[in-house]
This record gives C-alpha cells, structure tokens and sequence, in this order.
C-alpha cells in the first residue's frame, strides 16, 4: 500500500493529513482521539498524540526507519493551503473540522 501522509500546522498546532482508509489498513482507526479532526475520507491526526499511534504502527511497515522529526521539520507549509485556508490570525480551519470518530 503507497502512504501519503502530509503535515499541516498553524502558529500553534499541526496535524497529519492521511486517508481515513489507511488507518484501518494499520488497524488503528479505533485507537485515534477525538484531538483528531476528519473531513470527507480524510483524518488529520493531532501532532502530540494521535501522530505518535501513527508512527508506532507505520515503523514496523518500513524498510527503514523514517526520521519523522526531519519531516516535519522540512515540511514548507503553504500560506494558501486550501486545506487550512489560514486566515490573518493565522488559524488553521482543520480547527473547524468534525472531531474524528472511528466509525465515520
């Protein structure tokens, strides 16, 4: 299965944007909190919890170990991502977006 994972953040918070599907491929759907936002087939999973699920199952998957801080830290977000369509208080919409339930 090909993963595409992107990472989204404002000011004060970032979120992984992954299919809803593929979390249930890892067979963690039931294990993200309600910290987590869903919007259509898409989970965006909260950085300081339900990212670290994430890795803990995609690790083992890998060839080799991802350095996920170097991803993160390379991640050159958009100002006019559609997904967070920041605004001038630099407030990312996913802040909007349905808490994420497993069963959806």
């Amino acid at each position: 299965m090909n993963i595409e994972v992107l990472f989204h953040h404002d000011g004060g918070h970032g979120w992984l944007e992954i299919e809803k599907k593929t979390l249930r491929y890892l067979k963690i759907h039931d294990k993200i909190s309600t910290c987590s936002y869903m919007k259509g087939n898409k989970a965006f999973l909260e950085e300081d919890c339900d990212f670290n699920v994430f890795v803990k199952a995609m690790e083992p998957k890998c060839e080799a170990k991802p350095d996920w801080g170097a991803f993160i830290d390379s991640v050159q977000h958009p100002v006019d991502c559609k997904t967070c369509n920041l605004g001038d208080d630099s407030v990312s919409n996913i802040r909007n977006f349905q808490s994420y339930r497993s069963k959806s």
